[in-house]
């Protein structure tokens, strides 16, 4: 869609094994690293249906210098520069936690946070991640969320 001089690019897997690979991906790059960063946040936004505005010449450079929108959240907003900090806030990664799903247990121990998310009407239906470093209570959430996101 091009709208004066920029496209938004999708970038969402198109087929079901790429989109498996691409949550793999996703959930080791959460689990493995030993701390948030910008770039695991965009990764996670895009996954989740977030799209990043590009010039229409391809450069893959942000707009924002040109229009003060380089981002649309999934319901079509711009974001600006507001994205949710999903891997370094506690809050903006249970803005990730679906509808009908809640956070059972989310636990500190001295080598990371583990978090279990259940499903409102069946408590037997859950997901779990546990994850190191810094931030990883975030994280933790992050990962668990995107594992029904994603299924």
């Amino acid at each position: 869609m091009e709208t004066n001089g920029h496209i938004e690019r999708d970038s969402n897997p198109n087929s079901a094994e790429t989109a498996g690979a691409l949550t793999n991906d996703i959930l080791q790059a959460i689990e493995t690293a030993t701390e948030g960063s910008d770039e695991l946040n965009h990764t996670i936004l895009i996954a989740v249906g977030w799209r990043r505005i590009v010039r229409a010449d391809g450069a893959d450079k942000p707009t924002w210098a040109v229009t003060g929108r380089d981002w649309k959240t999934p319901n079509g907003w711009c974001a600006h520069d507001l994205l949710p900090d999903v891997t370094r806030s506690i809050d903006a990664a249970l803005s990730l936690v679906p509808e009908g799903w809640r956070v059972h247990d989310l636990r500190q121990y001295d080598e990371g946070w583990w978090c279990k998310l259940v499903e409102r009407r069946r408590n037997d239906h859950a997901t779990e991640s546990f994850v190191k470093g810094e931030n990883a209570g975030a994280r933790a959430i992050t990962a668990a969320a995107l594992r029904i996101i994603l299924k």
